[in-house]
């Protein structure tokens, strides 16, 4: 019965629920938990990892890939006698791949400097490696940024660290991978007579640096952290909390802070929103729409009287400020939204937790509830639930039509030079085979051969064979197999 705790939540595309975050057993401490529930809330299985010293295992974040697998990770014991410190071991980036019916695959721990460390986020790309970020104390620093990618099987393909100019506290708080396969890190970064600043990173899939940027607001000792971060193929955003001053800010009260940079490391623009009193003016999430709008989730001052209270920022793709919403829970405690989604209609979805005490006016709140806001796409309240729990810290949309057959649709462009798509749809995950044919019925290439969870597909062919030579002008065949399903569409290509 000890205080049990959920840091993050993902949905696949069927709609099933998984949850992780650490959980207390008597006999081993806290353990990496992680629970599938179905669409209905019925939970499939539940899971723990307990390290190999019974010590703590700290769980911070999770992603699933393609194929429905999941990974968890976080900060777990080491093994007694490698790594000793003074509370007998030594935390680890530890990260655990289970497969979709939640058994286990394999467990990787990483320490290469020997002293605690702890991974913070994690990403998967749309060819399954993993990549993980978070703060690891050097061999002679403090704590740095410690990034690394591992391959499906869980085997180690690159390790990057980075210490500040003053090899002081320096951490990764969040990873974002393109569809391109470059790694974006973010975070916080001690600098020379700044105190702390905000770190971004661009690592191309081979762990290769392409760009860093570092920004404070002030030239000197304000405290500056990244806390999230998005991308989508316009750029990449940041956001966290900063000290700026100059009207109409006030010199030492944090602001929300947002940075957008171009996909080549230019700051493009940073916006800033300052509550009116106190240093709880900070972001916890960020998400960006179809339309390039960013969206800001975090806690600030509605008044110079009240405590914080959930705020929410819509900026355009200009970073110009379209709305703020602010949202103060039932008494006047501190409020923290820490998590946000959107969905295809541009609804927000705002969750986080709320401090009030029912009973004794005056004194520190006893309760927390947790309260989830919709907003409409222009900012407006829709609703509010509130449950009385510990904490909220993550949020998703379920927005997955799925598709109640297996289908193939007509390529297009048809004809085409010098690529053409092609889409198609499976109901359940299937072993999927999209190929091509000659008029002889020779097979030219093949597209795709792998296993698929359900979904909506598209593929695209450029015209050349398996052998990398374009084919000639003339009738192609397309064709879908998919378990029992197979049909053929013909296409024609012109050179």
């Amino acid at each position: 019965h000890a205080h049990d705790h959920a840091d993050d939540l993902v949905l696949d595309p069927e709609g099933n629920v998984y949850v992780t975050g650490e959980s207390y057993d008597p006999a081993t401490g806290w353990d990496f938990t992680t629970i599938k529930y179905n669409n209905d809330g019925v939970q499939q299985w539940l899971t723990r990892y307990n390290g190999p010293t019974n010590g703590d295992d700290d769980a911070r974040d999770m992603a699933i890939d393609e194929l429905g697998n999941i990974y968890v990770t976080g900060g777990g014991d080491g093994i007694p006698g490698d790594n000793w410190t003074y509370d007998d071991v030594t935390l680890n980036y530890t990260t655990v791949k289970y497969n979709p019916d939640g058994i286990e695959q394999w467990v990787v721990r990483h320490n290469d400097a020997g002293n605690n460390a702890c991974a913070q986020a994690i990403t998967v790309d749309n060819t399954g490696n993993i990549y993980i970020t978070g703060g690891s104390y050097g061999i002679s620093t403090d704590a740095d940024i410690a990034t690394m990618s591992y391959n499906p099987n869980g085997e180690l393909r690159w390790v990057n660290r980075y210490s500040g100019p003053i090899n002081e506290w320096d951490i990764g708080n969040a990873i974002a991978v393109s569809p391109g396969g470059s790694v974006y890190v973010t975070g916080t970064s001690a600098g020379t007579g700044t105190s702390l600043d905000f770190f971004t990173i661009e690592y191309n899939s081979s762990g290769v640096e392409q760009w860093m940027d570092r920004y404070s607001s002030l030239p000197e000792f304000s405290n500056d952290e990244a806390r999230a971060i998005a991308v989508d193929a316009d750029g990449i955003y940041v956001t966290g909390y900063t000290n700026i001053t100059g009207p109409p800010f006030s010199y030492g009260i944090t602001s929300i802070a947002t940075i957008k940079y171009s996909p080549g490391g230019g700051r493009e623009w940073v916006a800033y929103h300052q509550g009116l009193v106190d240093d709880k003016n900070r972001a916890s999430a960020i998400a960006i729409d179809n339309s390039g709008n960013v969206y800001i989730a975090g806690m600030a001052h509605s008044d110079e009287y009240s405590s914080a209270d959930y705020c929410t920022i819509k900026y355009d793709s200009s970073g110009s400020t379209q709305w703020v919403a602010m949202y103060s829970g039932e008494e006047e405690w501190d409020d923290w939204a820490y998590a946000l989604a959107v969905d295809d209609d541009g609804n927000v979805y705002v969750t986080g937790i709320s401090h009030y005490n029912p009973w004794i006016p005056g004194f520190w709140p006893v309760v927390t509830s947790v309260n989830t806001i919709k907003y409409n796409a222009s900012g407006e309240e829709q609703w509010v639930a509130r449950h009385t729990a510990e904490n909220a810290t993550s949020i998703q949309v379920d927005q997955v039509s799925f598709p109640r057959s297996t289908s193939l649709e007509q390529n297009f462009p048809n004809p085409f030079n010098p690529t053409t798509t092609i889409n198609y749809s499976i109901p359940a995950q299937s072993d999927v085979v999209v190929a091509v044919y000659d008029l002889s019925g020779r097979r030219v290439a093949t597209l795709l051969n792998q296993k698929q969870r359900a979904g909506h597909y598209d593929i695209q062919w450029d015209g050349r064979d398996d052998a990398g030579n374009q084919v000639r002008t003339g009738m192609y065949f397309y064709r879908l197999d998919a378990e029992t399903f197979s049909q053929t569409i013909k296409m024609i290509y012109l050179r």
